[in-house]
């Protein structure tokens, strides 16, 4: 508890989807001998026919794209009680973890920039040295 997040997704469907994967993968591999083919045991059996996958589906019809909804259109003053709203949601960092990340941030600067001037400064050397 207090590790990650809780999964929105049941654990069956992954486990099926990798169960349906092996199953096409035998289905394209399989030999011609039916004694060898008949591989799918009486849960994996259960398994599919309560999913539904165990026939064959027709193949999904993609209609027509319709046109979007005109979106209802609000005032400015219920815009703005919006973001207020949605302001006091945010979780603020305090004044001591700014000035923490600021002090980050420019520390990497200034090492950052020394490495790029200190490569520039010794190739430009280098290439005077060669051609100069």
């Amino acid at each position: 508890d207090g590790w990650g997040f809780e999964s929105l997704l049941p654990c069956w469907i992954s486990a099926n989807r990798t169960t349906l994967f092996w199953l096409h993968l035998h289905e394209t591999t399989r030999s011609k001998d039916p004694e060898r083919s008949r591989s799918v045991n009486r849960q994996t059996k259960r398994m599919m026919a309560k999913q539904g996958s165990d026939k064959p589906r027709a193949p999904e019809r993609k209609t027509a794209p319709t046109q979007a909804k005109q979106r209802e259109r609000v005032s400015p003053m219920h815009f703005f009680s919006e973001v207020r709203g949605e302001m006091r949601k945010v979780a603020w960092p305090t004044r001591q973890e700014v000035i923490n990340s600021t002090i980050v941030v420019l520390i990497a600067i200034i090492v950052m920039a020394t490495l790029i001037f200190g490569f520039d400064y010794a190739s430009a050397k280098a290439v005077l040295f060669l051609y100069g």
